[in-house]
């Protein structure tokens, strides 16, 4: 039953027409053409996994229709860099839809009409990426993103809030957090 439910809520959350239409506002889609958006993401998250060696040869391979590894290295663009995180934050979205809202969230529905808890969370990214994502530096990674999540513990949601530069100040994220509250 547990695989049942994983695998419903991944087909649920890798749906194209939400991929297709986040690539027109940042620019990644000009026109239809053999790369489709959809394809293009599943090919960078899942297409290389069975490659030995990650190359722009075995990701064309991956995709619907064929192309050439010209024609994928072509869509590597500024445009490409805004669509991955307008991707990754809808697969965040979807994937941290849920409720479960804890027992003593009643009672506190009298008093309170929401209590937030905010959470960051960062990991490293290749040393190739510091101009997009840069660190602290020191001993760690030249590159880090940061996580931003918030908690409504009354209603069990959590949600994504923002994806940062590791380098900035948890307290500068949180205080945009809070503008939305």
């Amino acid at each position: 039953m547990l695989l049942t439910s994983f695998l419903e809520r991944f087909v649920h959350t890798f749906v194209a027409e939400p991929f297709r239409q986040l690539a027109d506002p940042t620019g990644w889609r000009k026109r239809s053409g053999k790369i489709d958006p959809f394809a293009f993401i599943l090919s960078l998250v899942f297409g290389q996994r069975s490659a030995s060696r990650q190359t722009l040869s075995s990701q064309a391979q991956t995709l619907t229709e064929p192309v050439t590894r010209q024609a994928l290295d072509q869509r590597f663009t500024p445009q490409a860099v805004e669509f991955l995180p307008a991707s990754f934050a809808h697969v965040m979205a979807q994937t941290l839809d849920w409720s479960s809202a804890p027992p003593p969230a009643e009672g506190l529905r009298a008093h309170f009409n929401a209590i937030y808890l905010l959470e960051s969370t960062g990991f490293d990214c290749p040393d190739t990426l510091p101009g997009i994502f840069p660190s602290c530096a020191g001993a760690g990674s030249a590159a880090n993103v940061k996580i931003l999540l918030r908690y409504e513990w009354i209603a069990g949601r959590l949600e994504p809030l923002e994806g940062l530069a590791g380098k900035r100040s948890d307290q500068i994220g949180r205080a945009s957090c809070r503008e939305r509250v």
